[in-house]
């Protein structure tokens, strides 16, 4: 049986210049999403890459209570990691289960998330790929969402964005 190859494209440009694309390429593989969209800055719950230490511990309000902590960084980088971790007891609105905000020279540039399905940040594009971030979101056996959110420009993370790009299929 001969292989067939699907694509969907739709793309939309504002007055401002942002533009919002998507793409959705099926094969005989399936059936993988990928979009571009500088419409809305990469975020998770208020929390965006470029943010202050102080500002993301504003900024950041998920759904349920929680706290932050401190994380170990990357070896010999010198950066500074963040944890967030919900409060014992559990709430019913759908919390995520953690939370790691990685800053670089003060500034965040990755966020790594593990999410239940029912988060309004877990539904999504596989990969989306913005002029300043990339983010992949994986479904997980346990009905869970792994997110992460890099910053296309940070040294830090370079090689990781490289390999979510080199990986994507448009």
């Amino acid at each position: 049986m001969a292989s067939v190859s699907v694509v969907i494209a739709t793309a939309l440009v504002g007055a401002s210049g942002w533009s919002v694309a998507s793409m959705m390429v099926g094969g005989e593989g399936g059936v993988s999403p990928f979009s571009t969209s500088n419409a809305h800055p990469a975020s998770l719950h208020g929390a965006r890459l470029g943010q202050t230490v102080t500002q993301l511990r504003a900024a950041f309000r998920p759904p349920g209570s929680g706290r932050f902590r401190a994380a170990a960084g990357r070896a010999g980088s010198g950066d500074l990691a963040l944890a967030w971790e919900p409060s014992p007891g559990g709430d019913a609105a759908p919390v995520p289960q953690e939370v790691r905000f990685e800053l670089h020279a003060g500034l965040l540039v990755a966020i790594r998330a593990t999410l239940p399905d029912a988060n309004p940040h877990a539904d999504g594009s596989g990969l989306e790929v913005r002029d300043a971030s990339v983010s992949v979101r994986e479904k997980n056996p346990d009905k869970t969402v792994s997110l992460t959110i890099l910053a296309r420009d940070c040294p830090t993370h370079a090689a990781e964005v490289r390999a979510l790009l080199g990986a994507r299929t448009d």
